[in-house]
C-alpha cells in the first residue's frame, strides 16, 4: 500500500510540473502589427512649368538664345516665412549655372514679385532665364540668404507653348559639294511667325555658320519662304550619303531634314 501511494504521488507532481512541447501544445495566433511609414512632409512645395519666347517685350535674348520662362506656383507649409525674390532662384542645364534676366523678368505680364509667404500661402509669377536655345533639360534651385528650406519641385509640362505651335517644312536643298555650300529653301506653314534670320543651322551635328542669316528675312510669317545659302562645316563627307540638317529656331523648335551630299531636290 505504501508503494501504491508514492507511485501516486509521483504521477501527481509530475502532471503538475509537465509543460507541453511546441509540437503538442495548443497553437496561437500571433498578433501582428502593421507600420506604416508617414509620407515626407517638405517644407515648401512648388509646381512649375516652362515657356520659350525669343523676346520679352522690346528686350532680345542673346544671339543663339532664347528666354527660358519658368511659371512657378509656390506653397509654403511651415512656420518660417519663405522670400520669393526671384534672385534666390538659379537653375543648371548642361553643368551651367543660369541666373534670372532682370531686365526680361520684369516686363513678364505675370512676374514673380518678392514677397514674404507665411503658413499656408500661396503665390504665382514667371521668372525669365536667358539660355541657349537647345536647353530642353534644366534643374531648378532655391538659395537665400541665412535660411535652408526642404523643397518639393513637381515639374508640370505645359499642355502647348510657342515651341511646338511652330512648323517649318524644307522645300528644297541643292548641296554644291564642288562649292562645298548647301541652299536650301524653307517655308513656314504654321501660324506662328518664325525669326529664320536667327535660326540655328545643324549639318550632321556641326554648327554651320552659327544661323541662316542674311538669306532669310528677320520675320518669317506664316505662309512665307525664304532662300539661305550658307558654308558647309569642313569634314569629310561621302558624295551620295545622306546626311541630318537640323534648323533650331530661337523660341526652342527643332526641325530634322536629310540632305544628300552632292545632291538636290
Amino acid at each position: 500500500m505504501v508503494a501504491a501511494v508514492l507511485l501516486l504521488l509521483l504521477l501527481a507532481l509530475a502532471g503538475a510540473v509537465y509543460k507541453p512541447s511546441p509540437e503538442t501544445g495548443t497553437q496561437t495566433t500571433p498578433t501582428v502589427v502593421q507600420t506604416t511609414s508617414p509620407e515626407k512632409q517638405y517644407d515648401v512645395l512648388i509646381r512649375y512649368t516652362e515657356s520659350y519666347r525669343k523676346s520679352i517685350d522690346y528686350i532680345e535674348a542673346g544671339q543663339g538664345n532664347t528666354f527660358l520662362v519658368v511659371t512657378l506656383e509656390i506653397h509654403n507649409n511651415v512656420d518660417q516665412s519663405f522670400d520669393t525674390d526671384p534672385s534666390n532662384f538659379y537653375l543648371i542645364a548642361s553643368s551651367v549655372k543660369y541666373t534670372h534676366d532682370f531686365s526680361a523678368t520684369d516686363y513678364l505680364p505675370d512676374t514673380l514679385r518678392s514677397v514674404e509667404v507665411l503658413k499656408g500661402g500661396t503665390v504665382t509669377g514667371s521668372i525669365a532665364f536667358d539660355v541657349p536655345v537647345l536647353t530642353t533639360s534644366y534643374q531648378l534651385f532655391y538659395e537665400a540668404p541665412f535660411t535652408s528650406f526642404d523643397i518639393n519641385w513637381v515639374h508640370n509640362v505645359a499642355a502647348t507653348t510657342q515651341q511646338s505651335q511652330e512648323q517649318l517644312i524644307m522645300e528644297s536643298y541643292n548641296w554644291n559639294t564642288a562649292a562645298s555650300t548647301i541652299t536650301i529653301t524653307i517655308r513656314n506653314v504654321g501660324a506662328v511667325s518664325i525669326d529664320a534670320s536667327h535660326t540655328n543651322v545643324f549639318l550632321n551635328g556641326t554648327p554651320v555658320n552659327g544661323s541662316l542669316g542674311t538669306g532669310c528675312v528677320t520675320t518669317l510669317t506664316a505662309g512665307q519662304a525664304c532662300v539661305a545659302t550658307f558654308s558647309v562645316p569642313s569634314e569629310t563627307y561621302v558624295v551620295g550619303a545622306a546626311y541630318p540638317l537640323k534648323l533650331v529656331t530661337p523660341d526652342g523648335g527643332v526641325f530634322s531634314y536629310s540632305v544628300i551630299a552632292g545632291g538636290s531636290s
